[in-house]
């Protein structure tokens, strides 16, 4: 519920309630419990990669990401912080989980499409545009305003390493809250969690 939640108040803010409910595609189904809705939702979360924050075992924030664009780029698919956690550091640090774990690979280029209400976010946390607004479809609607924007690393570190030497983390916790967590899962373990993020 946390997507459908954060994405139907916050990305989808400015559209018409009858547009606003169509482009939220599955996620329009998020409190049903039948198994098509359920299984509808799990497949437009799927990834190469996901990170979930957690807080007493309760899901409050989801990247996910991982593909690479026809220009190489690898892109972070989509980001949503639970409302009531926004501003404490949580997509900060799933932001630069990410970037941490695809750059140990030997991405260098990051890109993604920020909504209107996402674009000060991303500009914080170092992604720059790079065209001017554009529009897109979300779950077959038209007309879903975004920022294409990207950010370039530098990842000197890893010049010359076979993917077998990149380290390897799948959680990790801020030092700050050891309340939080931070948990990686690749595309063939999203199930797991699945349900609690819908």
């Amino acid at each position: 519920m946390l997507i459908a939640d954060t994405y139907g108040e916050f990305n989808l803010a400015e559209m018409a309630p009858g547009k606003r409910a169509s482009m939220l595609g599955p996620f329009a189904f998020a409190y049903s419990s039948m198994p098509a809705h359920r299984t509808a939702i799990s497949e437009a979360i799927a990834a190469p990669s996901v990170w979930v924050a957690e807080r007493d075992g309760v899901v409050v924030g989801v990247l996910r990401g991982g593909r690479t664009d026809h220009r190489g780029r690898t892109v972070l698919s989509s980001l949503f912080v639970a409302a009531q956690h926004h501003d404490r550091g949580i997509g900060r640090a799933l932001v630069e989980r990410f970037e941490q774990e695809y750059t140990a690979r030997g991405a260098s280029v990051f890109s993604l499409s920020a909504t209107v209400y996402a674009v000060p976010f991303y500009l914080s946390v170092g992604y720059k545009k790079t065209t001017g607004l554009r529009s897109a479809h979300s779950f077959g609607e038209p007309g879903l305003p975004y920022q294409p924007m990207k950010k370039v690393v530098e990842n000197e570190r890893w010049v010359g390493r076979s993917p077998l030497q990149y380290p390897r983390q799948t959680a990790v916790s801020p030092g700050s809250d050891p309340a939080m967590a931070y948990v990686g899962v690749d595309q063939h373990a999203q199930h797991r969690w699945a349900d609690t993020c819908l």
